[in-house]
């Protein structure tokens, strides 16, 4: 609730100080081997009028980012990962899928080593 608030205010303030933003929301079913789920985030598109050129880049904003990536039994690595990833992102496209695919990567090493420990 206080994060739909919250982005629901910065969306509007976003869009009050000339900013071309929305609040995004996708969901999924559950599949063999995913559960259902819910992602939301802002889309802010920033126009550089420097230099004559009509250059518009996108910018993620995930109010509560570190918490996508939480697992119910993780390692202790995997642990000290997520507690280094930022507890809101604001970053382009490519910096956001960085981040996902070296958690991925990570909660992957995290299965086999969970269960090479059986």
């Amino acid at each position: 609730m206080f994060l739909d608030l919250a982005s629901t205010w910065i969306v509007l303030r976003l869009i009050r100080d000339g900013f071309e933003a929305s609040l995004c929301r996708t969901s999924w079913p559950a599949t063999i081997g995913r559960p259902s789920g819910d992602y939301e985030y802002i889309d802010v598109l920033m126009k550089d009028n420097n230099g004559g050129g009509d250059k518009t880049e996108r910018l993620i904003v995930d109010m509560d980012f570190r918490s996508q990536f939480e697992l119910a039994r993780p390692t202790s690595t995997y642990t000290e990962l997520t507690a280094s990833l930022p507890s809101i992102f604001v970053g382009s496209e490519e910096k956001l899928m960085e981040i996902i695919c070296l958690v991925c990567f990570a909660n992957s090493i995290n299965s086999f080593l969970k269960t090479t420990q059986r």
